[in-house]
């Protein structure tokens, strides 16, 4: 994870402890150097000028106001202390040097009104130019490369009123320049930052200029951190430039758009802004809100950065419709009241940097939906605002949770914006009947993504003499259509698979299943065993003892045969 990475690596810079090289060359205050027999010669005790390349040694000054030469020579160490350490040193020139293999190739810790220019400062294993409690120095025109492990400049722990400026700086694993801690009123100008692990960082440094600064190639251009309003005030115009394109860095703005060429966005104390159609990509943040309100973000193609937005201390903004992908995390939320969804959150390493006790509204509540998350695991089966209801919809069935305040109700199955489309669903989708018997089930139709065009109902494979109808049988989604079976009694007793398909009139189709079971006639169902063997006992009894009278001829009763024969005599 890159900006953890970042932090691990200036951590190792942090409370540094100066180590000697093997050997080192003192210039004293009183202006001998010392031993005599370096490679350093002076005939005033003012410019000190090298004689020759200069091995395994380090060079301490402790006299000001003279100027230390190197003639284009090389001052080189073996991996561990300071090429040339100034402490407590003012008025003191180090130039035309040649400084690598190195700890650091040049510190300065609580000295002033000194200058570096013109060096080579390169292959120093955790920085090229520290600067520590020191003000008013100039760093300038400056080659410093492959700084292994750190930075290319850095100005920390309250060093201020310096100048860095023309400096060609590249190949740092860090950051080209770096201002850490209270590092104010200093100047950066004119330098071009290749090929760093970032390119300028402002931390919790204010009230800082940066002018024509070129940063290209680094994987993080520039970032600024801090946490009080002050903190992120610097005067950063869009003569500084990211992969070419303009950073734009508004303090106190409102009301306006930021312009589609931006290469960084930092929105300091701002209001009712708008960030949209923007390519923002390879910085600490993709776009910066400090306490900023009611400002959109939008549509923008946010990629590659250590935090895709970064908020601080800033509500009532909207962030909607943006492509936030394959940065360190995409949102960092140090902030509550802001609304985001229709984002697409894919292959963030960390989707939201989880922000404990802030709280912000992930969804646009149903149907519109929320966010895209590349990692959601849920499926879409069901739809409705409680996700109960027959039929997909183009909403996850369940909620994307990033933690128990912050909440993706209605996460979206699809990147947005979604195609628009439809679902059939039939439920229930199985019925058993018998032989001239009708039977029914519901058909959904359901619209994702705002799907509006009628859709047409029609079924097929189903059997002769079995007849199928729609009530409607068209509609424009969402609808609900009544399908009645009709079985004849001529119909096999089988197992049927009914395809039930809707056809858009944009000609999208969608098809479902429903299983018919259709039962022979006049099969009587009883129980089995003991009560099977009663019942049919009981039919063959009823059935001889009508057999019997059928048979049998009626006998007339005698008294009713007189009376007939009295009849007949008259």
């Amino acid at each position: 994870m890159l900006t953890l990475q970042l932090i691990v690596m200036l951590t190792l810079t942090f409370n540094f402890q100066p180590v000697k090289a093997s050997g080192t060359i003192y210039i004293r205050a009183d202006g001998s150097v010392d031993p005599p027999t370096a490679n350093i010669t002076s005939v005033d005790k003012v410019t000190y000028t090298f004689t020759g390349n200069i091995f395994d040694y380090s060079i301490v000054v402790e006299r000001d106001n003279i100027v230390v030469d190197g003639a284009g020579y090389t001052l080189q160490g073996t991996g561990s202390g300071e090429g040339v350490t100034l402490s407590g040193r003012s008025n003191v020139t180090i130039k035309n040097m040649k400084i690598k293999a190195f700890y650091i190739g040049i510190y300065l810790d609580g000295s002033s009104s000194n200058s570096i220019t013109g060096n080579n400062i390169t292959n120093n294993n955790s920085g090229g130019v520290y600067i520590s409690y020191s003000s008013y120095n100039i760093v300038s025109g400056n080659n410093i490369t492959g700084a292994n492990l750190g930075e290319g400049i850095c100005l920390e722990f309250s060093s201020s009123y310096n100048t860095v400026s023309g400096n060609e700086i590249a190949n740092n694993s860090v950051t080209g320049v770096y201002l850490y801690d209270s590092s104010s009123y200093n100047s950066v100008s004119g330098n071009r930052i290749t090929n760093n692990g970032g390119g300028i960082g402002l931390d919790y440094s204010p009230n800082n200029v940066l002018r024509n600064n070129s940063m290209a190639d680094n994987l993080c251009n520039i970032g600024v951190w801090g946490e009080s309003l002050s903190d992120f005030v610097n005067d950063v115009d869009a003569s500084n430039t990211v992969d070419g394109k303009p950073v734009y860095y508004w303090i106190n703005r409102r009301d306006e758009a930021v312009p589609l060429d931006a290469g960084y966005v930092a929105l300091v104390n701002c209001t009712n802004i708008i960030v949209q159609n923007l390519k923002l990509t390879k910085c600490d943040q993709g776009v910066l809100l400090a306490y900023t309100t009611n400002s959109t973000i939008t549509k923008n193609k946010i990629t590659a950065n250590g935090e895709g937005i970064y908020l601080w201390s800033s509500s009532g903004n909207t962030v909607s419709g943006n492509n936030i992908t394959n940065n360190e995390y995409g949102i960092f939320p140090e902030s509550s009241n802001n609304k985001f969804y229709h984002n697409n959150f894919i292959d963030n390493t960390e989707q939201v940097y989880p922000s404990t006790g802030y709280v912000n509204v992930w969804d646009d509540g149903y149907r519109s939906g929320g966010n895209y998350w590349s990692n959601y695991a849920g499926v879409d089966k069901k739809s409705g605002p409680n996700q109960d209801q027959p039929g997909s919809d183009g909403i996850g069935d369940t909620s994307y949770i990033i933690d128990a305040n912050n909440i993706d109700h209605y996460p979206l199955m699809s990147p947005f914006p979604q195609t628009p489309d439809f679902d059939i669903v039939v439920s229930p989708s199985t019925g058993t009947t018998t032989q001239g018997t009708t039977l029914t089930t519901n058909v959904y139709v359901s619209t994702i993504a705002g799907y509006n065009y009628l859709v047409s109902l029609s079924a097929s494979g189903q059997p002769e003499e079995v007849t199928i109808n729609f009530n409607p049988n068209t509609g424009t989604p969402d609808f609900t259509s009544t399908m009645t079976i009709q079985v004849g009694y001529s119909v096999p007793p089988n197992t049927y698979s009914i395809t039930v398909t809707g056809l858009g009139s944009d000609d999208t189709t969608h098809s479902n299943t429903y299983t018919l079971t259709v039962t022979p006639i006049g099969v009587p169902e009883f129980p089995l065993g003991v009560e099977v063997a009663t019942a049919i006992s009981l039919i063959a009894t009823v059935a001889y003892i009508w057999t019997r009278k059928r048979k049998t001829k009626p006998t007339i009763p005698k008294r009713f045969t007189t009376q007939t024969a009295n009849l007949d005599s008259r």
